[in-house]
């Protein structure tokens, strides 16, 4: 199969925590030391899901599917979560809210059509526990761009009651953490 490089995962998670600065700065929440959480929030939840994904694959008996081409397939959820704060910069919560459904399906379909691909077929272990690891694969990228995506989402407003429910409260059911003050 194709060898991936890391070019445009990287360049799209530098441009995704500047994005996200510039859409803090925007709000009045930007503070000298938000670009470096951040970046330190993204790369931690990247390594993370890399981890995840070849301890996954590993259990599987898929011992030959290098990490770095899993790190480069789980990276281009950056360039949605770019897209997405964007959408927000642009036109606010109901378009950041329809972008980000619409990007995160996509980046979990492309995951889990790539998972299908690099996922040897013979395994160890049975085929239906293979699909069930291809199919989570392809879901954690849809969690995890709704979870990196409150990097440039608004901290508090309509935003939190769309996605938390009606009546719930931002603090009480998300603590704000030092990322979105």
């Amino acid at each position: 199969y194709k060898r991936q490089d890391l070019y445009v995962p990287v360049v799209a998670f530098v441009t995704f925590a500047l994005v996200a600065g510039y859409a803090r700065g925007v709000r009045g929440e930007f503070s000298p030391d938000a670009l470096g959480t951040i970046f330190t929030r993204c790369f931690f939840i990247q390594l993370f899901e890399t981890g995840f994904y070849a301890m996954a694959l590993w259990s599987l008996g898929a011992r030959g599917v290098p990490w770095l081409d899993v790190l480069s397939y789980t990276g281009y959820k950056y360039v949605a979560l770019c897209v997405n704060s964007i959408a927000y910069l642009v036109g606010g919560d109901r378009p950041y809210l329809l972008t980000m459904l619409y990007t995160g399906l996509s980046s979990s379909y492309f995951m889990l059509k790539t998972a299908a691909q690099i996922v040897p077929t013979e395994l160890e272990n049975t085929k239906a526990r293979r699909e069930v690891v291809v199919l989570v694969m392809g879901l954690t990228q849809f969690v995890s761009i709704w979870v990196l995506g409150k990097a440039g989402a608004p901290a508090h407003g309509s935003f939190a009651r769309v996605v938390m429910g009606a009546t719930a409260h931002w603090g009480t059911l998300w603590p704000r953490s030092s990322l979105m003050r």
